[in-house]
């Protein structure tokens, strides 16, 4: 996924995304994005936030 949406400093962006909430999503689901900007790139970790939505934020410093 590609997203092309600007984000101010110390703004925050996010993601949520719909799967399952079966088994134990807190240990079996692990993701990431990668967010890039000129010569920087940073990988945040993803969380589950219950009823079936995983998520990831992100501020840019």
């Amino acid at each position: 996924m590609t997203a092309n949406q600007t984000v101010g400093q110390w703004g925050i962006f996010e993601v949520t995304l719909r799967g399952s909430a079966a088994g134990n999503p807190f240990q079996e689901v692990r993701f990431s994005a990668t967010f890039a900007h000129k010569h920087r790139t940073i990988a945040v970790d993803g969380f589950y936030d219950g009823d079936g939505l995983y998520r990831v934020r992100f501020m840019p410093d």
